[in-house]
Formats: structure tokens, C-alpha cells, sequence
């Protein structure tokens, strides 16, 4: 047959990360914007990061995993993590960190607050600076217009309309993070009280045989 073949997978390639993603992607938006933030200052908590011992994930970074998600309609700190194995976008915009999904869901938790105040700031900013499409706030992966040629401008009546959607989707966001996040840990937990379970089982199956060992 006459089929399109893919590559060799032992094939070695060289890459560079700056590749991984269009000049225009939106991805190049949230990265912009993100780093021009003060978070501090929005009320983020910033740890204690010393020059000796383990470093810390960035803020920032965590942050645009999050805006990210927001705007691609991805509402598990799970599935974000895994955006960061999978998705080149996503690569690119953490710049190949790969934070855990727990890492993640504690920064959120910890951030829930100034997250949704940048998620309002974000969407007033690209409202400004005319990158704002009609699908911005669907949070269905749609694309923005990120494009400064292509800057609309919106009476005051339609803004207002704009980022009160925005603040219903937002809210629904977060919610929803919340929940996914919710029965995910249940499920951990839940397995892991199946693996404990196991492995008394077997512990108790030795004992068992040591014992008739013992009396042999």
C-alpha cells in the first residue's frame, strides 16, 4: 500500500525549543504578559528559594500552566501536568519544566485568589490591547487574535458585557479546577488504600508460611 510513512523513531534530531511554536501562537501572549507581572504584588505567594538546597518552581511558570489551561479549556492540575510531557506549546512556554501535578494543585490552592485576579487582569489587558476574539473567554482551546493589526475597539457597554462573561467563566474555571482536582485526590487515595491493603495481604501470607515453617 501507498501510505504516507512517519519517521524512524531511532532517527536523532536536533531541535531548538524556539521552534516548537508559531509566531503568532497566543502561547507567546501569555508568556509576555505573565513575565510583565508584578505577582507579588497581586497577592501571590512567593516562598523562600535559598541559593543552597532544592530549587523551587518558579511563580511565574506555574502561573502560565494555569493561563494556559484557562484558555484551552483544561480543568485538572493532573491533565495541566501532563500538558507539560505532551503538549509542545506548553513545553515551550515553561521552557521544558516539568512541574507535578500535586506541585501544581498546591500552587493553585495556595493562590486561589490572585489567580482569578490575574485571569481578570489577563483578559482586560488583551481587551486593550485589541487582542481580544470573540472565542477568548470560551475556554474551549480557541485561539486569540494575536495580532496588533487587528485591534478592534469596543464601546464601553460592549467591554463591560466582555469582562462580565470573562468573570463567569473565570468563576466556572476555578470551580471546576476545584472539583477535578477533588475526586482526582480521592482517587489517589483511594488506590493507595488498595496498594496498602495488597501488600498487608502479602505480609500476613509470610507470616502464615513462617509460622508452619517454624512448626515443621
Amino acid at each position: 500500500m501507498n501510505y504516507i510513512k512517519g519517521k524512524s523513531r531511532d532517527q536523532i534530531r536536533i531541535e531548538c525549543l524556539e521552534e516548537f511554536v508559531e509566531k503568532d501562537s497566543e502561547v507567546r501572549v501569555i508568556d509576555k504578559i505573565i513575565d510583565s507581572l508584578d505577582i507579588e504584588s497581586l497577592g501571590f505567594i512567593i516562598g523562600k528559594n535559598e541559593s543552597t538546597g532544592r530549587p523551587m518552581y518558579s511563580p511565574k511558570d506555574l502561573l502560565k500552566v494555569y493561563v494556559y489551561g484557562y484558555l484551552n479549556g483544561i480543568r485538572s492540575s493532573r491533565k495541566l501536568a501532563k500538558q507539560a510531557i505532551i503538549n509542545r506549546e506548553v513545553i515551550w512556554l515553561i521552557k521544558e519544566i516539568q512541574p507535578k501535578y500535586r506541585v501544581l494543585g498546591d500552587f493553585r490552592k495556595d493562590n486561589s485568589e490572585a489567580l482569578h485576579k490575574v485571569f481578570e487582569s489577563f483578559v482586560d489587558f488583551c481587551i486593550e490591547l485589541g487582542l481580544y476574539g470573540k472565542d477568548l473567554i470560551a475556554v474551549d482551546g480557541t485561539k486569540i487574535e494575536a495580532s496588533a493589526s487587528k485591534r478592534k475597539h469596543y464601546s464601553k457597554n460592549k467591554i463591560a458585557k466582555m469582562k462580565k462573561r470573562a468573570q463567569d467563566k473565570i468563576k466556572e474555571y476555578i470551580h471546576d479546577l476545584d472539583k477535578n482536582d477533588s475526586i482526582e485526590d480521592s482517587e489517589d487515595i483511594k488506590l493507595n488504600k488498595e496498594e496498602i491493603e495488597e501488600a498487608i495481604k502479602k505480609l500476613e501470607e509470610k507470616m502464615e508460611y513462617y509460622i508452619e515453617l517454624k512448626k515443621s
